[in-house]
């Protein structure tokens, strides 16, 4: 059986603009989550990070009082995602960073980690740097996803819609404009709309009526 995902608009940053996405950044009264960065260039770069929670409000990071960080040249700069009194799987960070019309490419390297301590043990998980995208999609087997969740992060200021649908792989073909066949799509056994807020994140189902589970 197949899960097919779709529609999630996501929209990059216009111009001259790179936008990184720390997700999922976890934190609790056992759970806290860094994000690092490290000027590579030779000029003092100020970058715009953003801490949210799941719901997409904006939270403060500890060891900066702005969104916007200056990080001086061959520096680093760390910075942590912890909310007091909250615990959360969905937390994230954007970071965005301006090029300047002068300069070719980024001089900031973006990376991070999320520590949990659990039976007096502590757990240190590195966290993959995403790029948003304009109305990504994913199409993978449901045993692909054994002991994994699907999380759609809306990264724009703009509410948008992700559409799911779970299929036993079954497709149908809509004739194109010129008679011929078009391109093959799924047969939904289920289907999904969901909205989700600005900045905020939703999990695709595990549980949907009439589809077994994820393993």
């Amino acid at each position: 059986m197949a899960a097919c995902f779709g529609g999630f608009a996501l929209h990059a940053e216009q111009g001259r603009v790179i936008v990184s996405v720390l997700s999922p950044m976890a934190y609790g009264p056992n759970c806290w989550s860094n994000v690092e960065l490290q000027n590579l260039g030779m000029t003092d770069v100020t970058v715009n990070v953003e801490g949210h929670k799941g719901s997409g409000a904006l939270v403060a990071l500890v060891g900066s009082s702005s969104v916007w960080v200056k990080v001086a040249p061959a520096r680093k700069v760390t910075l942590r995602l912890q909310v007091p009194g909250e615990e959360s799987l969905e937390g994230w960070v954007r970071v965005s960073e301006t090029i300047p019309a002068a300069v070719q490419g980024p001089a900031i390297a973006v990376s991070g980690e999320t520590e949990c301590l659990a039976n007096e043990k502590l757990t240190t998980v590195p966290q993959t740097v995403a790029f948003p995208t304009r109305n990504p999609w994913l199409t993978a087997d449901v045993k692909d996803l054994a002991r994994r969740v699907v999380m759609i992060l809306n990264a724009s200021n703009e509410a948008a819609t992700a559409k799911v649908c779970y299929s036993r792989g079954s497709t149908v073909s809509r004739p194109g404009e010129n008679g011929t066949g078009g391109e093959p799509m799924p047969v939904c056994i289920e289907a999904l709309t969901m909205q989700i807020p600005p900045f905020g994140t939703t999990m695709a189902p595990r549980n949907v009526k009439g589809i077994p589970s994820f393993p």
